[in-house]
């Protein structure tokens, strides 16, 4: 009994344990919009098939081809201000297994460009995007 004891609060401690993924630094390099898992790119804007949409009343964010084959979409439950703040967000994006989602993400504000283009990324899934905010 006391080893079933312990083996559920092992378990209960691994399972309780947090796991963070580091940054690439060179995510913050990246010129354009893309969603990147780890270091591998999931999905890269292309100015010539995809078009770009920014919702306000949403605080939401869409990166799509033009046939809405690819896409991802970035809904904040506050607006990424400043460099180093932390943001709540969902993701949503086609993946290679069909659509993607991860609800609640904790995102931190890694860069802010002058041109509205945000570099966000998720130590705890592993996740980094980068938006535009459009201006009317």
């Amino acid at each position: 009994m006391k080893r079933i004891a312990a083996l559920i609060l092992t378990l209960a401690a691994l399972t309780a344990c947090h796991h963070s993924v580091e940054m690439d630094p060179g995510f913050v390099e990246e010129s354009g919009m893309s969603l990147i898992s780890g270091k591998k790119t999931l999905l890269r804007y292309d100015p010539l098939t995809w078009q770009l949409s920014y919702i306000p009343a949403k605080r939401e964010f869409r990166v799509f081809s033009d046939d809405m084959s690819s896409y991802y979409i970035l809904s904040c439950k506050t607006l990424p201000r400043e460099e180093g703040e932390a943001i709540t967000a969902t993701l949503e994006w086609t993946g290679s297994d069909g659509l993607q989602k991860k609800s609640g993400a904790k995102f931190t504000v890694k860069k802010i460009a002058d041109d509205g283009r945000i570099w966000l990324w998720s130590s705890s899934e592993g996740l980094g995007v980068v938006v535009r905010m459009l201006y009317p």
